[in-house]
Formats: C-alpha cells, sequence, structure tokens
C-alpha cells in the first residue's frame, strides 16, 4: 500500500487487483487514499488457502484485467498471487513480470518436505517461464533461493522493505488502556498468532520474565489460527496480569510506540514490516536468528538476537536489553538509512525501468 501511494504519478498508471477475503481494518483505512492514486479491482475468489475452484475464477478474471488493460510491467505479491498473476501475465505476453515473495512458501517449516518439495518446483518453473526478476526481501531470502536452486543469483535484486517517516509516539495510549502503571516495562510484538510467528515461545518467554520481574508487561497485538490456544495457555498459568492478548487492532502501528521492547520471536521471515515500525520508533528488537530477522537486527545497535525456539537464550537476551540500554538516536539513524520507504521506491522504480 505504501508503494502504490509513494511510486510517481507522472509516470505510472497504477492498477490494484486483489482478494478481499484477506482485506482487513488497515487496508480499508487507506482504500480512499489508494483510489486516488490507483484503479482498485477486488476479487472475491482470491484467497490466500489453496482452492482449484476459487483459484481458477480468480485466474480467469486476472486474464480478463489484464487483457483489456494490456500493462507494461506486472509486479505480485506473495505466494498465491505470484502464481495466478505470473501465469496470466506469462499467457498475456506482458513485458516485465516481477515477483515479491514476501518469504517464500517452501521456507516455511509447517509445511511437510513433500509440499516445500512441490513449492520448490513451483517458483522454480515460475521464475524461468514468466518472471523478469524477484525482489528478494532480505539477502537471506535470495541466498536460499539460490540453494533451492530456483534460479540464478542474477535474476533476484534484494530491496528491503521501507516505511514511511512519523514522528508519532504514544507512550500512555496502551498503558492507560491496559490500566498498567505509567512507568511499566513493555515488551510487545504486533503479529499473527500462526506457527511461522511462534507466538507460544512469546508466550512462554513472557512467563519467565515476569516470574522474575513481575513489574514487566507483555503485549501481543493480532489474530490467528492460534489465539484460542494460546489464550487458553495464559490463562491456565494464570499469567493474565502480565501478559495481555489484545487481538487484531486497527491501531497497531499507534500501539507499537509505546512498547520499550519489540519481542518476535519467528521461525521463519522474509524480512517483517512490524519490527521496522518498532524501530522507525526508535524501540530496540529482540528477535530470534531466522532469515529476515538478522538482517533487521543489528546485535549491540538496535537489538539482539537468539536462537528460534530457545527460550532460555532468549530471556537472556531480554535481560540484556533491559539493563544495556541501546542508543535511540542510533537506532533511528539506522531505520533511516536502510529502511526508508524512499529507498525502497527508488531501487523498485530503477527496476521497472525509468
Amino acid at each position: 500500500m505504501d508503494l502504490i501511494q509513494a511510486l510517481d504519478q507522472n509516470t505510472f498508471d497504477i492498477t490494484l487487483f486483489y482478494g478481499t477475503r484477506r482485506v482487513d481494518a488497515a487496508f480499508t483505512k487507506v482504500k480512499s487514499q489508494l483510489e486516488s492514486v490507483a484503479t482498485l479491482i477486488p476479487c472475491e475468489a482470491l484467497g490466500r488457502d489453496i482452492d482449484l475452484y476459487q483459484d481458477g475464477v480468480a485466474f480467469y478474471q486476472l486474464l480478463k484485467v489484464i487483457r483489456k488493460l494490456r500493462p507494461d510491467i506486472v509486479h505480485c505479491h506473495s505466494s498465491k498471487a505470484g502464481i495466478l498473476g505470473r501465469l496470466a501475465a506469462k499467457t498475456c505476453r506482458v513485458d516485465k513480470v516481477f515477483y515479491t515473495p514476501h518469504a517464500f512458501s517452501f521456507l516455511a517449516p509447517e509445511f511437510s518436505k513433500q509440499k516445500r518439495f512441490v513449492f520448490i518446483q513451483i517458483e522454480r518453473f515460475l521464475s524461468r517461464a514468466a518472471t523478469t526478476r524477484i525482489f528478494a526481501v532480505s539477502n537471506g531470502e535470495r541466498t536460499r533461493a539460490v540453494l533451492a536452486k530456483i534460479d540464478h543469483q542474477k535474476k533476484f535484486k534484494v530491496i528491503y522493505n521501507g516505511l514511511p517517516k512519523s514522528e508519532q509516539r504514544y507512550r500512555g495510549y496502551i498503558r492507560r488502556e491496559l490500566n498498567i502503571p505509567a512507568d511499566a516495562i513493555v515488551i510487545g510484538n504486533n503479529s499473527r498468532l500462526c506457527e511461522q510467528k511462534d507466538p507460544f515461545t512469546f508466550v512462554k518467554i513472557a512467563e519467565k520474565i515476569t516470574q522474575k520481574y513481575p513489574q514487566i508487561h507483555f503485549v501481543y497485538v493480532g489474530d490467528g489460527p492460534l489465539f484460542k490456544e494460546v489464550s487458553d495457555y495464559v490463562a491456565k498459568n494464570n499469567l493474565g496480569g502480565q501478559v495481555h492478548l489484545m487481538g487484531y487492532r486497527s491501531d497497531s502501528e499507534r500501539l507499537v510506540t509505546g512498547y520499550d521492547y519489540f519481542l518476535l520471536p519467528s521461525l521463519y521471515e522474509g524480512l517483517p514490516y512490524a519490527p521496522l515500525e518498532a524501530l522507525r520508533a526508535h524501540i530496540p528488537v529482540i528477535a530470534s536468528r531466522v532469515v529476515g530477522n538478522t538482517e533487521v537486527v543489528q546485535e549491540g545497535v538496535n537489538g539482539y538476537l537468539f536462537d528460534a525456539t530457545d527460550i532460555k537464550q532468549a530471556v537472556l537476551m531480554v535481560e540484556k536489553a533491559i539493563q544495556q540500554e541501546l542508543c535511540k538516536e542510533t537506532i533511528q539513524k539506522d531505520f533511516q538509512k536502510r529502511f526508508s520507504l524512499e529507498q525502497m521506491v527508488a531501487q523498485i522504480s530503477e527496476a521497472y525501468g525509468t
């Protein structure tokens, strides 16, 4: 959404084809702004899960749109849209087809070895037959793709995700809502409660920390398939006083500015946006040592890393972050240098051929 609004409107005539089943409040909030700079085409059939009938309907609708528009460029985002969009663009002989996977599906440990093998074969075929360039959001993502022989290294260009500047700070906002002390330390996470994000490790870290430091509060903003299980664990272990599951919030970007530290225990990533929002607010990030996270976090500069699922090590890193305060000015400068919206848009525009 930021990319659409930031591209030069005098150079690009933009059309967004999107699935309505995953539309959230964040999209709804900026929809009118998007409509002022782009043509929006909703598609009810386009969803995340595999559904041969619905996927076929979405593909047919994509073909109709592309044949009518005859675009110079098609840019697909994420796995499902990447498959259908690139196939449709290839069928319609679009000259330039770009793809940003935002974490390849074959990196997901929740899928079986057989499924990951199938995903690799699909990515190989589409990269070689229907893709001009793949934008990897981290060097680690590109390396894993090359090792999986998706394509040769020159097919990939690493472009970090970027965010617009924001000087807004709402430290007291979340504390007032949760009725916790104004000087309480808050460690938070804004992400889906799903296997990839490993919310159980987040809660178990919180359990260990709050046993030792009862004045610290943990906040998880987001919903997802594991919400009930995680909520049940919190209740069963009497953690509700210090661990706050807030569900989906349309004001998540405001809430993150009230954290003191951002904790992300993901099992895998591309290059996640949530910790970038934290760094933009000068908040240190404590994250698992996995692809993507290792490029967001520079240890001792803007945060610390721990081995994925290693709760004991994560607890030590949280304690280290609290005891050895990092320079907020340094965090801000690092964010602006590597993760600004301007650098992302400039690189994508250049790759488009402008």
